[in-house]
């Protein structure tokens, strides 16, 4: 096995091929063969405490559905966390429309000086 970018890893075995993810203690394991997956997989349950949760549901924000012949990746559940998060549950969608020639400047406006930028950068920081 093989690292390809910090968190990625790569089992390749003549034509088949096994890629491991690793984030903290959550790894997602998937490749092009069943053998060589579980190979891979029994190779790291002998060296660690490790689980088969089964199909990957969600994985670091994103949710995972299986559809017949697709599989379909969405942000759904982690979008209306970070919703809750900054309070915003009853905001609506609304259009801003924007005049062609508006100039911003650099200091037209006063700062806010009694502003705590603290849950604003938190919420920053989820993005």
């Amino acid at each position: 096995m093989f690292l390809i970018y910090p968190s990625l890893f790569v089992e390749v075995s003549g034509f088949s091929r096994v890629y491991l993810v690793l984030y903290v203690d959550d790894i997602i394991i998937t490749g092009d063969s069943e053998d060589l997956t579980s190979e891979v997989m029994a190779s790291l349950q002998a060296q660690f405490d490790m689980k088969d949760l089964g199909d990957l549901h969600f994985f670091i924000g994103l949710e995972i559905r299986y559809l017949k012949d697709r599989i379909f990746l969405s942000e759904h559940k982690y979008t209306k966390d970070l919703i809750h998060k900054a309070g915003m549950d009853a905001c609506h969608t609304h259009v801003t429309p924007c005049q062609s020639g508006i100039k911003l400047l650099k200091d037209s406006s006063t700062p806010f000086t009694h502003f705590d930028i603290t849950p604003f950068r938190s919420l920053v920081g989820c993005l």
